[in-house]
């Protein structure tokens, strides 16, 4: 025995080491395996997305639905009333207003109103003006004059014998 002793071994590489071309660690990829790492980025989008339209379609319902059957009934009723007011009908737009207003008193009144949005040259009623509670209701309607003047009324209607009926304004 001479004395000397062989050279120790080389350390063990460290975990975290790759060999150069291989991405995991192992083998490399054969030609047949699809990266994975693509395909999931777009899934994941293709998922979102389909996600938000079908958030969007049922928003879209449901605010169709709501507006069908909340707002639509007074604001009909409300296109009605100021269109035979336009046209200077007031028998027909008198006819449709609530109970509370079919007196004779109530009809001297009506007849100033109507005269003065008979002589209006455009009626726009305010189809985001519409307030309802319950059997009452209240839509927003803006009357035109040729002298560049409008005026803003607030129709008050209520759910009276199965129709939405004018009851009175408020400035």
């Amino acid at each position: 025995m001479t004395g000397v002793a062989p050279p120790p071994p080389p350390p063990p590489p460290p975990i975290a080491w790759q060999p150069p071309g291989t991405p995991t660690g192992g083998a490399p990829p054969s030609a047949d395996t699809p990266p994975a790492a693509a395909h999931t980025p777009r899934k994941r989008w293709i998922a979102v997305l389909v996600g938000v339209l079908a958030l969007i379609a049922v928003v879209g319902i449901v605010g169709t639905v709501l507006f069908g059957t909340r707002t639509w009934p007074p604001l009909s009723a409300t296109y009605q009333f100021t269109g035979d007011l336009q046209d200077g009908d007031t028998s027909a737009a008198f006819s449709q207003v609530c109970d509370r207003l079919r007196t004779s008193s109530a009809r001297t009144g009506f007849n100033g109103f109507a005269r003065s949005i008979e002589s209006a040259d455009n009626i726009d009623v305010n189809i985001l003006g519409v307030d309802r509670n319950g059997d009452a209701a209240t839509v927003e309607f803006t009357a035109s004059y040729d002298n560049e003047r409008s005026r803003t009324t607030t129709l008050k209607l209520v759910y009276e014998d199965g129709d939405w009926r004018p009851c009175g304004t408020q400035r």
